[in-house]
């Protein structure tokens, strides 16, 4: 199964995330004209871990998890959802590295918090 596979499991399957999201959740980018909050992640950086004798069955995922609402405060309660839905997920282990607020498109009156982790899945 892809890691991408895997991370939407873990993200659809957090009952009080998916309160919130529904089904918004989108690899990449989200379809057009799409109710708010969603989703939308991607793989930033994918490198299998090698060691003198070749690859060592672990790979390590830098993911970022774009989290978009139309409330500071609803992005910002998406985003601490997301943490918690990554931090339980059994496939993999996924450590947060990093929250910050995004930047918006001009003309969108809406609300971004990105959420990167480091993934690491055998």
């Amino acid at each position: 199964m892809s890691i991408g596979s895997l991370v939407y499991t873990a993200l659809s399957g957090n009952t009080a995330l998916a309160a919130l999201v529904g089904e918004r959740i989108f690899p990449v980018i989200a379809q057009a004209q799409i109710a708010y909050p969603y989703l939308v992640y991607s793989e930033v950086y994918n490198a299998p871990q090698n060691s003198l004798g070749g690859w060592s069955g672990c790979d390590n995922t830098r993911l970022q998890i774009d989290c978009w609402s139309k409330s500071y405060s609803n992005a910002h309660a998406v985003a601490t959802l997301v943490r918690a839905a990554m931090a339980s997920a059994t496939t993999f282990k996924g450590v947060c590295i990093n929250t910050l607020d995004g930047p918006v498109e001009g003309g969108l009156d809406l609300y971004h918090v990105i959420v990167e982790f480091s993934l690491w899945s055998v």
